[in-house]
């Protein structure tokens, strides 16, 4: 999430225990400690709980919809030696990828804030698209059979800040392991900060729906990413300084203070069956975009599995770092966060992070304006599946082509997957960098999934002088050369407009879905 503006249209991309306090307490936020080795997590009880009549016959909310301005940190300057590092770049073959089979346009930009945090997931007969602060829900066929409404008509009769507020940077995720949707986005426009978390009660996405509130004090719970798990729902956000009484679009900005990331696990077995439920979280002071391993397929992981989280080193240009998140609810105290266990991989320089730029350097036909390349970010998801013989993670970030972080990169996509994540040295199966066979033409902002057979799809944005900013997919065959993307990019949307506002936003997050 970004400071917000008038507008741009937003299309689906698819492959595609403690009882509650009032609402309005303030709760403790998450305690840093050093990352290296075992650590304690810290015990967070909701603020409030209930369940809701049918979504159906909620009444949509009215009043104000809530931009919120959420930072974007600056990036410590790389050394001389990353800014030279060498990609790992390869051909691309004739063989173009497969057509879409269903192409439907999704919700607009309703209301209006820039950049579009677009994102959706995809069940055994639905598709939820959220897009800001806006919520809709379709059949496969592209019929729209709910919405579009703000996305806190689903917090009616709650009270509190989740009914009150609709403040965006939402997250849609199916639950596999037990067939329910999982609806979440954040209210931040008063003194104590939430997110607001919704848990289907049945398969049903139009019914009922358990809902929780968690606090997290005065302290601001920018850019929320959830992985599905079976022990919990585990959320992770980067932390800064909370300033309520910004003006800015009638919301807070977050202050000054970057506090590092937090990852939460919320109780989902008590979320459920709609009990009251707590949350255990820790913060890493030295970390940043960080995203926790979200199950896709039937398959769970090994029984016990701690849940898996991992970003971009903050330090290095070769590495990943990755924490281990092992949750006891029956006995907190139990709990560890253990990390960062340290992951060499090829090097590689985030796009667009030099000369005080903080990702922004993609070039648009027609103007001077520069968009933002999410350059410093790990992007969403960190899709986790389990074929029985193995584990495997993957996941990506926007890199410099050509090891320069400045304007003059172009940009492509580096991304990895990952196997034995349990082991004492997680191994890197394949890596590889994603990138245009077209002169200066950047891609950047992507999301991948791997399905039952082992075969990668991707999604990602693609812009440059002559290519209006526009939504394009490639992928690999589990038999292909590992650590290649061998196809002819195929293209879901072009876009027809150059994003001209002076933020500079594209948008912040996709979601690429089974």
């Amino acid at each position: 999430m970004a400071a917000r503006g008038r507008s741009l249209a937003a299309r689906i991309l698819v492959t595609v225990a403690l009882a509650g306090a009032a609402i309005g307490v303030t709760a403790a936020p998450p305690a840093a400690a050093g990352a290296a080795g075992s650590a304690r997590v810290t015990l967070l009880a909701e603020a409030d709980h209930d369940t809701s009549p049918p979504l159906r016959d909620l009444p949509p909310a009215t009043g104000p919809a809530g931009g919120s301005a959420a930072p974007k940190r600056p990036t410590p300057e790389q050394s001389p030696a990353s800014r030279n590092a060498p990609q790992r770049a390869f051909p691309t073959f004739n063989t173009p990828m497969p057509g879409t089979t269903a192409n439907f346009a999704g919700m607009d930009n309703i209301n209006g804030y820039y950049p579009p945090d677009t994102n959706g997931d995809v069940g055994p007969a639905h598709y939820v698209q959220m897009v800001n602060s806006t919520l809709a829900i379709f059949d496969k066929a592209g019929t729209v059979l709910y919405g579009p409404v703000d996305i806190n008509t689903l917090w009616g009769g709650f009270g509190g800040p989740c009914q009150n507020g609709n403040d965006g940077d939402p997250i849609v995720q199916y639950d596999g392991l037990s067939d329910r949707w999982l609806i979440s986005q954040f209210s931040v426009r008063q003194t104590n900060t939430y997110e607001c978390v919704a848990v289907s009660a049945t398969s049903d996405p139009l019914g009922q729906y358990h809902r929780y509130a968690f606090g997290y004090g005065t302290v601001f719970p920018d850019y929320p990413k959830v992985g599905v798990w079976p022990d919990g729902y585990y959320v992770t956000y980067n932390m800064y300084g909370h300033d309520p009484d910004s003006p800015q679009r009638s919301a807070p900005s977050p202050g000054p203070g970057n506090t590092g990331a937090t990852t939460c696990a919320l109780e989902r077995r008590a979320m459920l069956t709609g009990a009251p439920a707590t949350q255990q979280c820790f913060n890493d002071p030295d970390a940043f975009s960080l995203q926790p391993a979200d199950v896709d397929g039937p398959t769970p992981p090994p029984a016990g599995s701690p849940n898996y989280v991992v970003g971009v080193s903050e330090s290095a240009n070769d590495s990943l770092s990755m924490y281990r998140f092992a949750v006891d609810w029956d006995n907190p105290a139990n709990s560890r966060y253990t990390g960062p266990i340290t992951i060499p991989v090829d090097p590689f320089t985030k796009a667009c992070t030099g000369d005080a730029l903080d990702g922004f350097c993609v070039p648009q036909p027609g103007t001077a304006q520069v968009i933002d390349s999410m350059g410093p970010f790990t992007m969403y998801r960190l899709a986790y599946r389990n074929y029985g013989s193995h584990e495997s993670l993957v996941v990506n970030h926007t890199v410099a082509l050509d090891g320069n972080p400045g304007l003059t990169s172009q940009t492509g996509i580096r991304w990895y997957e990952l196997r034995a994540p349990g082991a004492d040295a997680p191994v890197v199966y394949q890596q590889g960098t994603a990138q245009s066979p077209v002169d200066g033409q950047f891609q950047f902002m992507a999301s991948m999934a791997m399905d039952r057979q082992g075969n990668i799809g991707m999604g990602y944005s693609s812009s440059s002088t002559t290519l209006f900013p526009s939504i394009n997919y490639i992928g690999r065959l589990a038999g292909d050369p590992l650590g290649t993307m061998p196809y002819a990019e195929g293209t879901i949307m072009a876009g027809g407009g150059s994003q001209t506002g002076s933020a500079g936003r594209w948008g912040d997050y996709t979601n690429t879905s089974v």
